[in-house]
């Protein structure tokens, strides 16, 4: 006759079994969940700008989230912050196309974060300026000896509530100078024929005579 195993031996085997099954599971799992890695790139590590401007960088400047706002006479507010990692002042240069003619401007940049454009003081006016909303304004920004950059920076008005304190001041309108000397002759002055006689009649104010008879 066969002789049985005692069941507590039988658990044991099918115990350390399931166990090896359990690991050799989890170890499928954990290189098949590993390779999704090698064959789908993931997302958090693709750069991108979270709102509604455009980042790059020249040199030691950072610049970002740079956006134009646009009023209806024609002209623009560059809004950005810009990083200046120096140690120095910089002057950055922003070139734009306005009537087919390259305009400049200089934002100056003092070591670490500057506000630009941010405030009604403190806009950075881009007269001029050709794109309309909802275009790509093409800026160049360039300093010293450094290679520049061109960035496509979206153009935006004042009807976005984020944006609407932002939007370029208008520019005032030309005085108008008082003419020079009044026309006419003052009330109260006889005018002079130009031929020098003295005007004829009797002066307001004086009784004229009676005419004498014979």
């Amino acid at each position: 006759m066969l002789s049985l195993a005692p069941s507590s031996d039988i658990w044991r085997v099918l115990l350390k079994a399931r166990a090896l099954a359990s690991i050799a599971l989890l170890g499928g799992l954990a290189v098949g969940l590993a390779g999704c890695n090698f064959v789908t790139p993931q997302a958090t590590t693709n750069h991108y700008d979270p709102s509604d401007g455009v980042s790059g960088n020249v040199g030691q400047v950072d610049l970002r989230n740079a956006v134009a706002i646009v009023n209806d006479e024609g002209d623009a507010n560059l809004v950005l912050t810009a990083v200046n990692r120096s140690d120095d002042d910089i002057d950055l240069r922003v070139q734009y196309e306005s009537d087919g003619d390259k305009q400049n401007v200089t934002v100056k940049l003092k070591p670490g974060a500057n506000n630009v454009g941010y405030g009604k003081k403190g806009q950075k006016l881009l007269e001029d300026f050709d794109p309309k909303a909802g275009a790509l304004a093409q800026l160049y920004f360039v300093y010293g000896n450094q290679e520049g950059l061109q960035l496509g920076v979206p153009v935006l008005d004042t009807t976005f509530a984020e944006y609407a304190e932002h939007g370029p001041t208008a520019k005032p309108s030309p005085s108008v100078s008082p003419s020079g000397t009044p026309s006419g002759t003052p009330s109260g002055e006889a005018s002079t024929p130009a031929d020098g006689t003295e005007p004829s009649g009797t002066p307001s104010g004086e009784a004229s005579q009676p005419a004498t008879n014979g």
